[in-house]
């Protein structure tokens, strides 16, 4: 099977390609710059060919977009919501014109469409965020556009993926310096919760959505047990030698971070309701798991060296 990926050069992407590329998979990454995507670290026995060319394939697999790292200024806004929504129609347009159109289409999304929840259980049949606010503007749209693929017979799968946890980037990674120096803040009510998954099981969790003939739609990539804003600040507190836990008021983190403080703060309880039907086998189902494998404590009772 011949898989084509777009983002395979980022923090999702490059454990997903090499994922695939050991199970035998035939892997294809468009990128605008070769020589720097083989500098990131894609395989060898990966291809590369141009974002402007796409190569007959099976399965397309989207993953970029703008990242949604700094302030969100309006000129920033614009950037991620174009790069989205346009992007993934020109694919979307260029898989329509091949002369042999993929079976599948694997096209990110994110939980930022359900907003902010608290006291809900939000599954893949929720209604998205009924105050419409600029992350469910974006995954709206960007569910839109790949949703057209449909049309001419494409299965469809959108991945609303949540903060995906790695000690090399993703949401933890201009956090890890806070909690090592700093102690356990937190950026969000201590206990509203926040949609998670270990990178390791979202690479596996995309994995199925490729195999799972029967998947359309909304699947929602994140960890069956919930983690709160408390336990996240306290695990890796403690992880660093900080025995307490501070809340940031959140006006000061909209103040200061505008819209983009959504992603910090929002409460949403979701849950991976076709992962679970489908008997998925989570490595880290659970927060305290992947804290005692990323972070394991040493013999002598100190705890083991953390990449940041």
């Amino acid at each position: 099977m011949r898989i084509v990926l777009t983002g395979a050069t980022g923090f999702l992407g490059r454990p997903l390609v090499a994922h695939l590329a050991r199970l035998g998979y035939e892997c294809i990454v468009l990128t605008r710059d070769m020589a720097r995507a083989r500098a990131c670290g894609i395989p060898p026995e990966v291809g590369l060919a141009s974002i402007d060319d796409l190569p007959a394939a099976d399965v397309v697999i989207h993953l970029a977009g703008e990242s949604i790292a700094g302030l969100w200024t309006r000129r920033k806004r614009r950037a991620i919501l174009d790069s989205r929504i346009d992007g993934t129609s020109r694919l979307v347009a260029a898989m329509r014109r091949a002369r042999t159109r993929p079976h599948t289409f694997l096209s990110a999304s994110a939980v930022g469409i359900y907003g902010n929840r608290p006291g809900e259980l939000l599954d893949e049949t929720s209604e998205i965020d009924p105050r419409d606010r600029f992350r469910a503007e974006v995954c709206r749209g960007w569910e839109a556009a790949a949703n057209a693929a449909d049309a001419f017979g494409v299965r469809v799968v959108n991945l609303r993926i949540g903060n995906v946890f790695d000690p090399g980037g993703g949401y933890l990674g201009g956090l890890l310096p806070v909690y090592r120096h700093c102690g356990g803040w937190m950026f969000g009510r201590p206990g509203a919760s926040i949609p998670w998954i270990a990178r390791a099981d979202m690479v596996r969790l995309i994995t199925l959505a490729l195999a799972n003939e029967r998947w359309y739609g909304p699947v929602n990539v994140v960890a069956p047990e919930a983690i709160t804003h408390q336990q996240l600040a306290s695990g890796l507190g403690e992880r660093f030698g900080h025995g307490g836990t501070w809340a940031i008021p959140q006006f000061l983190t909209g103040a200061v971070l505008g819209e983009l403080s959504g992603a910090l703060m929002d409460d949403q309880r979701v849950i991976p309701a076709k992962a679970i039907a489908a008997g998925f086998a989570y490595q880290h189902p659970a927060f305290d798991t992947w804290l005692d494998e990323m972070f394991p404590v040493a013999a002598q009772g100190e705890y083991g060296s953390v990449p940041i």
